[in-house]
């Protein structure tokens, strides 16, 4: 299934952050609820983000995505896609994948306001529906740096257990 919200997130310079687990090699993740808005997607095992930037007056898409990698294979992926003016002089979209920078390209999201909100588990460049486990979303307002990516990834898990069966 899907969740939507009705949040305005800064396309120009945002960040999202989250953790899935699938067994699909194709199937959307993240999206802006906009015909031109952000989206994050498997594509045949690979991980893509997808910016809608202006050309001339024109929309067009441009997509960073991972290669050579199987991310539908049932285990936990980490994924950050930033756009925007980053601190070390970059411009563009950074994706990465379990803290590492898998892609990059040279473009932001159009400056035309999508105000749509956001779904999560649905991207319609994705195709297929989302059918696995997101986990710990996070949305941010301002291109991530490869120092805060880093500390996204390696945070500690608190996992408690309270099955009374386990009890001291």
């Amino acid at each position: 299934g899907t969740v939507s919200s009705t949040l305005n997130l800064p396309e120009t310079a945002y960040g999202v952050s989250f953790w899935f687990r699938t067994s699909q090699a194709s199937a959307g993740l993240f999206s802006v609820a906009d015909a031109h808005g952000v989206q994050v997607y498997l594509s045949s095992g690979n991980l893509c983000g997808q910016v809608t930037y202006l050309n001339g007056a024109t929309p067009t898409v441009e997509a960073a995505c991972s290669t050579g990698l199987n991310l539908g294979d049932g285990a936990w992926h980490h994924v950050v896609h930033t756009s925007g003016a980053f601190a070390d002089g970059f411009t563009g979209q950074r994706l990465y994948v379990d803290g590492i920078l898998a892609d990059t390209g040279s473009q932001t999201a159009a400056t035309t306001p999508n105000d749509g909100g956001v779904i999560l588990g649905a991207a319609s460049a994705g195709g297929s529906a989302f059918s696995g486990l997101l986990d710990d979303v996070r949305f941010f307002g301002a291109a991530l740096s490869t120092t805060e990516v880093a500390a996204l990834f390696s945070q500690p898990v608190l996992y408690l257990n309270f099955n009374e069966a386990n009890r001291c």
